[in-house]
């Protein structure tokens, strides 16, 4: 594995050093990607304080400051967590606890230090990967590998990983296709993606019903994801209806109960791989945006940046296929304007 940051020496050195004192939090997004990563960290170290899963924002560290203070943490190990816009935060955070940073998004800035082991990888090699991949050095965590593909297969990594994936596809008896998208393995992605979309807010009840999952489990997982299947298809009927159309792709505006937002622009994205997705999804007064592109001429990472230039509160992110950010409300506008002004109309 490609480190672009990082060595594998200092993560050890990092790990080695643990003991029955120390009080861990384990931050992770609240993707398919970060519970997977979750539950491999969990696995061999075993003794954590304070778990959390949160969604990108500018403030996204806020509420770990404050617990830190409050559980008198002194390590922080952070997943699949792009953290470039709460530097300052991270910054703070150092003078307190060590951190350790696992993650496969793009950076600007090499936070590697005496109180920080920043890793990352490239973006194809996904965080739980990542993880899956240094703590199998430490013991023997072969009963998490399932879990570890189908994060993998969620972040649209397969081909890039094919050899690992297909390994345990064959190990656990899942039919695979040339085209991943017609894989066994593809579809109990989807359900656990549309299981935990479901259990937004609540992803450590999702958490705990991954942890030792099984192919068995599917019946539990499908309890959840079929409710949000029903929504997903009437988004995609609106979307059809509604989507400014332009010579570059799509925009697109709604809201949902669900957090689909991701889900339906990455399968709709799939279907016209040369054209560029742009999601928004209005909640309150913010609006969350996803952008895909998935035969990678267009960069959305870039895009992404630039969309979100002039704004103030905003946070941008992500790889090249894919990417998100997010505004304000009443800056829509503005954002539109940038979009065009990169894309054309």
């Amino acid at each position: 594995m490609k480190f672009l940051a990082g060595s594998e020496k200092r993560f050890f050195e990092f790990v080695s050093g643990l003991n029955d004192k120390d009080k861990i939090a384990l931050i992770c997004h609240n993707d398919l990607d970060g519970v997977a990563s979750a539950i491999v960290v969990s696995e061999v170290i075993g003794n954590i304080e304070h778990l959390d899963f949160i969604e990108y924002s500018s403030d996204m560290t806020e509420k770990l400051a404050v617990e830190v203070k409050k559980r008198k943490i002194n390590k922080i190990i952070f997943c699949d967590i792009s953290i470039k816009e709460d530097i300052k935060k991270i910054e703070e955070l150092k003078q307190v606890t060590d951190i350790v940073v696992l993650d496969h998004h793009r950076f600007e800035k090499d936070l590697n230090s005496d109180k920080i082991v920043y890793i990352k990888t490239e973006t194809n090699s996904p965080a739980c990967y990542l993880c899956y991949y240094l703590f199998s050095k430490i013991a023997n965590i072969k009963n998490k590998e399932l879990i570890v593909a189908l994060g993998i297969v969620s972040e649209i990594s397969y081909y890039q990983n094919k050899e690992f994936v297909d390994s345990v596809a064959e190990k656990y008896d899942m039919k695979m296709s040339e085209d991943i998208n017609e894989s066994e393995i593809w579809n109990i992605t989807q359900d656990i993606t549309l299981a935990l979309i479901y259990l937004s807010g609540k992803t450590k009840q999702a958490y705990d019903i991954l942890a030792d999952f099984s192919l068995d489990k599917l019946g539990e997982i499908k309890k959840y994801s079929s409710q949000v299947y029903d929504e997903i298809e009437r988004i995609k009927e609106d979307f059809n209806k509604n989507r400014e159309v332009y010579s570059w792709g799509y925009y697109y505006k709604f809201s949902s109960r669900f957090a689909v937002k991701s889900m339906i622009i990455t399968g709709l994205s799939m279907t016209e791989k040369e054209s560029v997705f742009v999601f928004a999804f209005l909640k309150n007064n913010r609006m969350s945006i996803s952008f895909r592109n998935q035969n990678r001429k267009t960069d959305c990472y870039k895009l992404a940046l630039e969309s979100v230039k002039g704004l103030e509160d905003t946070s941008a992110g992500g790889h090249i296929p894919a990417a998100g950010a997010e505004i304000k409300a009443e800056d829509e506008l503005k954002f539109k304007e940038n979009l065009i002004r990169v894309l054309g109309k």
